[in-house]
């Protein structure tokens, strides 16, 4: 099944096989089929009981293959197959030919499936097409929805919106328009000029994986055929993408208070529980009690988390290091952190550069917008912290933070796939560039002069930046961290 095409005919017997499975059978009883197969393949979100489409699981599992020969050139399978088929271009260009093998034609048919689904992460821009390939999130076509302006050429490449990795602003709202020019905006740009990549779309790793194809391809069947009304799911009576109800559902939770968020959460636990008790064992429960059990439940679990947080605290100051340590004698430590407000929804990030003595050098607080994660803030400080470290010629330096996602992403050899990993490559070659550069993590409680920068520049207008000088906000942590007698046996 994953390396040639099964006639439709054998896929709709071995369907057939696995309903008469389903509803029972016997040699010489047939029993009804309550409900069309084709209904029961609908995923369960949608009301069905989520079998398999044979057609479009063949044709899944088809695609793996070819994700394979797109991700893994050097491999024997794929140098064979371009060298036969697509000796000249590349795999998305490739035609079927000429008297093409089973095989071939097979692994073809399923190309369509990941062009569908395959998306461009930006790097140096050189090539991606503007207005031919897939670079925008934008959920309905990943391209630009305008036509092309006279300002650039059809051909035009992504590479002519950038200069100096940066965005060109002006440009971007000249040829794309404001609303996806904003959007263009929070895609993070490659510093060090990395190739582009192609990746998955439809993950949140951005690695090809055989349910979200799956389920990408029925969608797209659906979506040909027009999939009608009675076969959407009774629970989902409002018409709109998931995006747009998640997004509803946000701002409401948002503008509750932390307490009231914790009793709906309970409330919605308690009402699914009613509905399988008076489902599964015929029991009903009146309204006022379900609201009391909910409110009994919340009590319990705000107690057992007020124990939990004691314990907790006791297991840190017990078992874990949490103080800043003192860097060794001539070498530099530099402490970043990003603090993130939900209301506001701004972000702000802090730097703290200190020497063996715990005297700061340099420290930066730093305001930022047009920002879609937190974590490309991260990375984006951290390159602003080594860029430091190359201004003053700082030579043997320690990185540390408490975002254990980014240390590890950095440290690692193996290839990044993630829609920010233009930023993890350009880190990489930095630090693979000076041997002695260390990064590292630390646990929140030992970070907590960058952490402080990072809250207060949050309500900045503009970066600030301090010489040998600090806030009076952290002064009591700076105090605190230069108590800290040195340990240089780890």
């Amino acid at each position: 099944m994953s390396a040639f095409r099964l006639p439709k005919r054998l896929c709709n017997e071995i369907s057939s096989l696995m309903a008469r499975f389903w509803w029972g059978h016997k040699q010489n009883d047939r029993k009804t089929h309550w409900r069309s197969w084709e209904r029961m393949g609908v995923a369960k979100y949608s009301g069905g009981l989520g079998f398999r489409d044979m057609d479009s699981f063949n044709s899944t599992m088809l695609a793996k293959q070819c994700w394979r020969t797109l991700t893994n050139p050097g491999s024997l399978s794929a140098t064979i197959r371009k060298e036969k088929y697509f000796r000249r271009m590349d795999l998305m260009s490739s035609k079927l030919g000429w008297c093409p093998s089973v095989m071939w034609r097979s692994l073809w048919s399923a190309l369509r499936l990941l062009k569908e689904g395959v998306v461009w992460r930006v790097g140096n821009g050189e090539q991606i097409g503007i207005w031919k390939d897939k670079w925008i999130p934008l959920w309905t076509s990943w391209r630009p929805s305008q036509v092309p302006v006279q300002v650039l050429n059809r051909a035009a490449k992504v590479a002519e919106l950038m200069k100096e990795g940066k965005w060109k602003v002006e440009v971007l709202e000249t040829v794309l328009g404001s609303e996806e020019a904003n959007i263009v905006k929070l895609i993070p740009v490659s510093r060090k000029g990395v190739n582009d990549k192609q990746i998955w779309g439809y993950t949140n790793n951005e690695i090809f994986s055989v349910r979200s194809a799956y389920h990408l391809d029925m969608e797209l069947k659906n979506r040909n055929k027009g999939e009608s009304s009675k076969n959407a799911s009774p629970l989902r009576k409002w018409s709109c993408s998931d995006e747009n109800l998640c997004e509803i559902w946000n701002r409401i939770i948002q503008k509750l208070p932390k307490m009231e968020v914790e009793m709906v959460a309970m409330s919605m636990r308690k009402i699914w529980l009613r509905r399988n008790q008076l489902i599964f064992e015929e029991q009903f429960t009146g309204p006022k009690s379900v609201i009391s059990q909910a409110i009994e439940d919340l009590e319990e679990y705000r107690e057992a988390q007020r124990v939990g947080e004691v314990n907790r605290l006791s297991v840190i100051a017990g078992g874990r290091e949490v103080k800043w340590k003192r860097p060794g004698e001539n070498i530099v430590k530099i402490n970043w952190d990003v603090a993130f407000d939900k209301k506001s929804l701004k972000i702000g990030a802090g730097v703290v550069i200190r020497d063996e003595e715990g005297e700061v050098l340099t420290c930066l607080c730093m305001p930022r917008t047009n920002i879609y994660s937190p974590i490309v803030v991260e990375l984006q400080e951290l390159w602003r912290a080594v860029n430091v470290c190359t201004e003053l010629r700082f030579i043997n330096v320690e990185f540390e933070c408490d975002a254990l996602t980014i240390v590890n992403a950095v440290n690692n050899i193996d290839e990044n796939w993630a829609w920010y990993g233009q930023l993890i490559e350009d880190l990489r070659s930095m630090f693979s560039g000076v041997s002695i550069w260390k990064l590292q993590h630390i646990y929140r409680e030992g970070n907590k002069v960058a952490h402080s920068l990072a809250k207060k520049a949050i309500g900045l207008d503009e970066e600030l930046v301090w010489t040998e000088d600090y806030l009076e906000e952290v002064f009591s942590h700076v105090f605190f961290d230069k108590s800290v007698t040195s340990d240089y046996s780890e």
